[in-house]
């Protein structure tokens, strides 16, 4: 799977702390094994057709590097979504770089228990431990990327990409970096005013390196789009349907379920009391973040120029620019959107 309309993305996360990512990166390996395996016999065209998944890019998902805290451990989360979708030997996993504030577990990581430190001695599944130059590696070898640069999908804190601008300066004219980070206008949950969004604020000195390079293309989804979308009523209900006879579904729910257990108990102020794991997804920021990957249409996208960070991790800009910086920070449909991932989500594909 390769050519000129194949979207080759590598996935930089810091799954476990937040479960958005586990919903990002579902909805990609979905989208990656349509482009290689396609749709059942029994697949409704007609709604496949209407939200255009037949005429999308293919999707290759090239990797998946964990970041922050113990990146080692978490990665089993992802070693778990791969298995799920027969895909661990086409899609190897890459160790992040050690988080040396905290290296032996992560930013409040409430799938910790669903992981053990022994796991890849036994992982049939492609992994490197040193992610960070393997990465590199794929970026460097692609030699379409004057025409086709790779998608360097940044779901967590900056510290990975800063790791790779280090080893190799070089690979800022071969991606589209496409980040979760930062607020503009809205903040967390809507709230008028930028935020101090986690991804940003984590490593400012990190965050303040990739934000002053020069990218081949930069696209940042902050808090204003991505800050206010989640799944809920019947499109959740129907991707809850699927779980029985979807291992990829069933693997998420089950990290959703475990996530908001441990989540709850250290939930002091209370967010997620009145969330049904049942009836209701929490934000997912990722979700959305990993669709300006593959499409554009549900989103409106600014142009930036002077992006700067703040030692708080306020992030500001100014709005002028050409596109190979700019950030969404208006949603176009975003009902359609909903339609979208859910159609994505619970499409049936060859075994």
């Amino acid at each position: 799977m390769s050519g000129d309309n194949t979207r080759r993305v590598i996935i930089d996360t810091d799954i476990g702390s937040d479960i958005d990512d586990s919903w990002a990166i579902a909805f990609l390996l979905k989208l990656h094994l349509l482009s290689t395996k396609g749709f059942t016999e029994d697949a409704d065209h007609k709604i496949l057709t209407s939200q255009g998944v037949l005429h999308q890019p293919n999707v290759e998902v090239q990797m998946i590097l964990s970041c922050t805290g113990n990146a080692k451990y978490r990665s089993e989360l992802i070693a778990q979504l791969l298995k799920s979708a027969n895909l661990q030997k086409q899609i190897p996993i890459g160790f992040g770089a050690i988080d040396e504030r905290n290296p032996n577990l992560s930013h409040p990581n409430p799938l910790i228990a669903m992981c053990s430190h022994d796991f890849f001695d036994s992982y049939d599944g492609i992994h490197y431990e040193d992610g960070i130059r393997q990465a590199v590696s794929i970026i460097m070898s692609n030699k379409d990327y004057q025409t086709n640069p790779i998608i360097l999908l940044s779901l967590g804190p900056t510290t990975n990409i800063d790791k790779m601008l280090e080893l190799e300066p070089d690979i800022k004219d071969r991606v589209h970096l496409i980040g979760m980070y930062g607020s503009f206008v809205l903040g967390y949950r809507g709230k008028v005013g930028p935020h101090a969004e986690y991804n940003a604020k984590y490593d400012v000195k990190a965050s303040r390196k990739v934000f002053d390079t020069k990218w081949n293309k930069f696209t940042i989804v902050p808090l204003d789009t991505c800050g206010v979308f989640t799944l809920s009523g019947k499109p959740f209900k129907k991707i809850s349907g699927m779980r029985e006879d979807d291992p990829i579904i069933n693997t998420l729910l089950s990290q959703y379920e475990h996530w908001l257990i441990e989540r709850r108990k250290k939930d002091v102020q209370n967010f997620f009391s009145d969330i049904n794991c049942d009836k209701q997804s929490t934000i997912l920021y990722d979700l959305v973040t990993a669709y300006v990957a593959v499409r554009e249409s549900f989103l409106t996208f600014q142009p930036l120029s002077d992006l700067t960070i703040s030692d708080e991790g306020i992030t500001s800009a100014k709005y002028e620019g050409d596109d190979t910086l700019r950030a969404t920070l208006k949603w176009r449909d975003m009902n359609g959107f909903r339609d979208y991932v859910t159609t994505v989500l619970t499409m049936k594909t060859k075994a």
